[in-house]
């Protein structure tokens, strides 16, 4: 599922004084199968929400999404990421997430999977935080 999301700029010049919409499209990203660390930041990800072969790795404004991993305790070695959302999809491992915060997460926390999640991270988010099925924050 892929998300549009709008940012609003002022132009006068070009709009003629009016508020001008500009379309971002922000990425699925599913952590991979094999990985080759437990960094966010290495190409680690999956484009889409199933996971595969990691190709590269995801940006501000992105969901991510977890399926079953050889490796699960994962280290956020990125900071200042608004990320949309995550999903431990149906029959996901049971994943550690630790290390630095999450600026901002625009969307709920999904647990699919019947094991449990740790999310050991700071979350800020601007809205109501909703944690669904099995998810436990240490934070």
């Amino acid at each position: 599922m892929k998300k549009t999301l709008f940012k609003l700029t002022l132009s006068a010049a070009a709009t003629g004084g009016m508020l001008a919409a500009t379309t971002l499209s922000a990425a699925n990203w599913a952590w991979d199968t094999a990985p080759a660390a437990a960094n966010f930041s290495g190409a680690n990800w999956t484009s889409g929400t199933t996971p595969g072969a990691g190709t590269s790795t995801p940006a501000s404004g992105d969901s991510l999404c977890f399926g079953v991993s050889s490796i699960t305790n994962l280290n956020n070695d990125d900071s200042g990421f608004t990320f949309a959302g995550l999903t431990f999809n149906a029959g996901a491992s049971s994943f550690t997430l630790t290390n630095n915060a999450v600026t901002s997460l625009t969307a709920d926390i999904t647990n699919d999977s019947v094991n449990p999640e740790t999310i050991n991270l700071g979350l800020a988010t601007s809205r109501s935080l909703r944690f669904i099925h099995s998810i436990q924050y240490r934070k």
